[in-house]
């Protein structure tokens, strides 16, 4: 994954001859150029040298910063922060190169640059790509991938799918990532852009290779080196050489893989990168490894050590010379501000004089508009009379608008000369038209059920003490409810108390009673919830007593009824040591405090107690006052007591691991230190001996060397660099290697071809598991045999491991308080990677261990965290 992202971190090809660095330097040593030439060439400079000597191409952004800020330049500022943050890349430090993309990002977004947000966006992204934090990298990705669409820059656009495309491709989403490449592939052709069309055909290759595709990842490869030969890009060359290898290797063409393995180091070796060489002989080691070549794989291997060694010597270097830098800039920032202090305290003086003049222009050109104002208040009061009397005749047309908007009709009964008059929208409303309006057709609109009352009013059936009547009804239409109706109106009587007239308003309120019935169902389903719930679920008003208890309250705290509980406070149910604590945080109102789990001691009627997690949330009014709790009680004990058990087969574990390393120190380093102290005396005493000294310098030398190697030794027992840098088939090859050339027991290993590749966290537990095992063997079993066998069905993996040893008691072992062996450990190393562990063994005969893994679980739990991510 490193060819792509070094590839695309900018969209202009790098300098990166040596004829050109050359010709670079002696452009900016000429007399007559000027500081913005001299800012383009640190720039070029910097580009140049980011394969070549990352150091070099910091240094030449460094200087175009510093210059771009003695010039007080924004834009050239943005760029060559960009270029430092690329520099600190290449050369591993991803924390300084996110902090200057970030710098350079914030000034590019202040200058609305699209152009340049895109291209730092995508470099962001490829740093948390290689930090392997996928959220924040395909949040990055997708932005500037945005911006380039939107800008229509196709190379851009095709460079930002290559390297999402890669970043799917190393977390398994097969299907996404071959479609996203394809369109950046697709892209690159029509705009012949050969530097980013390599990459995408490599990437491509990877999906291929992934897929057990081989042939066409042979071909992509292959077009890949094509090009990156063509243009003579030999950081390029060592990488892709190296990917055809690894094909060959998976195909078993061990001729093809050494070859291009071979072509891969030798092209690496004369560009001297410590990145470059690192890959070769990992690959060379690799190889090796494969066909049995003990003594090759052990100098690759050597090798391979010293430069990541290396790379992390050079790392601390650059951070010391950093931080020299760092103070002498602070020092000198320091003096620079006691300037500028004096200077400022000279310009506030003149500033006051300009402050005070400008106060008096303002002042009277206040007083001038408000002279201005007055003269045309008082023709604006005469328009104003004339826009209040059109508004009058607007009434009308705005107070149909208003009943439209609000679905609402009114309408009058004139019950002496019995005649009715409506407003236009109340037909619209009944859903009839002006000409059917009539109590028949209405009648025949409504439900059945409501009838009976708009009948009663047809008949003037009106109670004498009302002076007003509302109801509702509905609306029917093809046997469905179609409108809910709501009416309003008042009686007005004549001086004898007779009504003479009926006026009122109907209104649709349709969507307020199905909001209502919707109301009336959640509250149900909440009711249905709460009783299917295996939680107790409490109401607490804000006195502290519990107003509701859910039916499980009776289990839980057992007793007969849950309204047993309601009235109490709910200090009642809590032990006293926790009853402070829970009040504080039950009425608490801050917002980070609400629904937050709290686990404390519960405890029942009868005395007994139980462990408990409450879950609050706070109930409040529409104003948002607080008016109570919503309490959730659950039962933890099982859920404690487990947590207790694996807390001290961890402990457990670390003390093992602690008096193993301690063992280790002591008796491994510790003779070898001591020793070289005491040469070291013999050589200072030895001052007129140079012969002597000369033989005892040596002698320390070499008990230096053997100090180094038992640190590597102790080192890689902690974390071995096999399993992080070659996976779990390399390293427990090698491990089994080893025990055999002891010639005391023989290990057979045997793994399927189709053995998957699995995800770090469940390698490193095998591999744990697989050690802890061989460590019983070797010193309990007194066994001649060990046999292990990593098999792949369709859905799972199995692991089978067997000895021909004394074996022992299973049972006996696992319920003993001291856990020997290492069994309960090994089984929660299982459960921890969602494993089953199965444990068979005769006394005298043999001990048998059978783990399974299921890959349909790991996969789509895998899917699972990627999508959320």
């Amino acid at each position: 994954m490193l060819f792509l992202v070094f590839t695309n971190f900018s969209l202009a090809k790098p300098l990166a001859s040596r004829n050109v660095i050359d010709s670079l330097k002696k452009e900016l040593n000429r007399n007559s150029i000027d500081d913005l030439q001299k800012f383009s060439i640190f720039n070029s400079l910097s580009i140049s040298y980011r394969k070549v000597s990352p150091d070099s191409s910091m240094h030449y952004a460094t200087k175009a910063l510093e210059l771009a800020n003695k010039l007080k330049l924004e834009k050239e500022k943005g760029d060559a922060l960009q270029n430092l943050g690329i520099a600190y890349f290449y050369a591993n430090d991803f924390k300084k190169s996110l902090d200057y993309l970030y710098q350079s990002l914030s000034i590019r977004e202040k200058m609305a640059d699209s152009d340049k947000i895109a291209h730092t966006l995508n470099s962001i992204g490829n740093v948390y790509f290689n930090l392997n934090n996928v959220s924040e990298a395909l949040k990055f990705y997708k932005r500037s991938l945005v911006l380039a669409r939107k800008l229509g820059d196709q190379k851009r656009e095709a460079s930002i799918l290559n390297n999402m495309g890669s970043l799917y491709v190393s977390n398994n989403r097969i299907d996404t990532a071959y479609v996203i490449l394809n369109q950046s592939i697709a892209i690159l052709e029509k705009q012949h852009d050969s530097p980013t069309l390599s990459s995408s055909y490599n990437n491509l290759a990877l999906l291929y290779r992934k897929n057990e595709a081989y042939e066409k990842s042979l071909k992509y490869d292959q077009k890949a080196l094509n090009i990156n030969k063509e243009m003579g890009r030999n950081w390029e060359i060592s990488y892709v050489s190296n990917s055809i290898g690894e094909t060959y290797l998976l195909m078993k063409n061990y001729q093809k893989a050494f070859e291009y393995f071979s072509e891969g180091l030798r092209v690496a070796e004369t560009l001297q990168n410590q990145d470059v060489l690192l890959f070769s002989y990992r690959s060379m080691t690799k190889y090796n490894n494969a066909v049995g070549n003990h003594a090759e794989f052990d100098n690759y291997f050597n090798k391979y050590e010293s430069t990541k060694d290396a790379i992390f010597t050079t790392q601390n270097t650059n951070s010391i010379a950093e931080m020299q830098v760092k103070y002498e800039t602070e020092r000198k920032e320091k003096e620079n501000a006691l300037q500028k202090l004096q200077i400022t305290k000279e310009r506030s003086l003149k500033n006051t004089f300009i402050y005070l003049s400008i106060l008096v222009l303002v002042a009277v050109v206040i007083l001038f508009f408000r002279f201005r104002v007055k003269k045309k208040l008082s023709s604006k009061l005469e328009i104003l009379v004339n826009e209040r009397t059109h508004d009058l005749l607007l009434n009308q047309s705005k107070l149909t608008e208003a009943q439209r908007i609000g679905k609402s009709g009114s309408w009058d009964w004139d019950l002496v000369n019995d005649q009715l008059s409506w407003s236009d929208e109340l037909p619209i409303i009944l859903g009839r038209k002006n000409t059917e309006m009539n109590w028949v057709t209405i009648l025949r609109t409504v439900h059945v059920e409501d009838r009976p009352k708009l009948i009663e009013i047809l008949r003037k059936k009106f109670s004498e003490l009302d002076s007003h009547f509302v109801f509702d009804f509905r609306i029917v239409a093809n046997n469905t409810i179609e409108k809910y109706i709501s009416v309003y109106a008042e009686l007005t009587k004549d001086n004898s108390g007779k009504i003479i007239l009926v006026q009122g308003n109907i209104q649709d309120v349709t969507e307020r009673k199905l909001a209502e019935l919707a109301l009336i169902e959640s509250e149900e389903l909440y009711r249905k919830l709460i009783s299917a719930s295996p939680d107790a679920v409490f109401k607490i008003n804000e006195e502290g007593l519990i107003v509701f208890a859910s039916q499980q309250s009776k289990k839980l705290f057992r007793i007969s009824d849950e309204s047993l509980i309601i009235g109490t406070h709910i200090n009642e149910w809590i032990v006293k040591t926790d009853q402070l604590r829970v009040i504080e945080n039950l009425t608490s109102k801050s917002s980070e405090k609400s629904n937050r789990d709290t686990d404390i001691l519960l405890q029942r009627k009868d005395g007994s107690t139980f462990s408990g997690e409450l879950r609050t949330a706070i109930i409040s009014d529409s104003d948002g006052k607080s008016t109570g709790l919503i309490v959730v009680v659950r039962n933890i004990t099982d859920r404690k007591q487990m947590e207790q058990r694996i807390l001290r087969n961890t402990i457990e574990t670390e003390e093992r691991e602690r008096q193993r390393f301690s063992e280790d120190l002591h008796d491994g380093l510790g003779p070898l230190l001591s020793t070289a102290k005491i040469y070291l005396e013999l050589i200072a005493a030895r001052m007129e001996k140079p012969t002597e000294q000369k033989e005892f310098i040596k002698m320390t030398d070499d008990l230096l060397l053997e100090s180094i190697k038992s640190t590597r030794e102790i080192a890689n027992n902690l974390t071995p660099n096999l399993l992080n840098d070659f996976g779990l088939i390399e390293a427990l090859s090698v491990n089994v290697e080893k025990i055999n050339k002891m010639n005391t027991i023989s290990v057979a290993l045997k793994i399927d071809e189709n053995f998957p590749e699995l995800p770090k966290q469940t390698e490193v537990a095998l591999y744990r598991i697989i050690s802890e095992l061989l460590t019983n063997s070797l010193k309990h079993a007194s066994a001649t045999k060990i046999d292990i066998a990593l098999l792949k069905t369709q859905k799972e993996v199995k692991i089978t491991y067997s000895d021909n040893g004394i074996g022992c008691d299973i049972q006996k072992i696992l319920s003993s308080p001291s856990k020997g062996l290492g069994l309960s450990n090994i089984t929660s190393r299982v459960k921890s990677i969602n494993g089953n562990c199965t444990f068979k063994s005769v006394p005298g005969e043999y001990f048998r261990t059978n783990i399974t893994l299921s890959l349909v679980e790991e996969h789509e739990q895998y899917n699972a965290n990627f999508l959320k991510a």
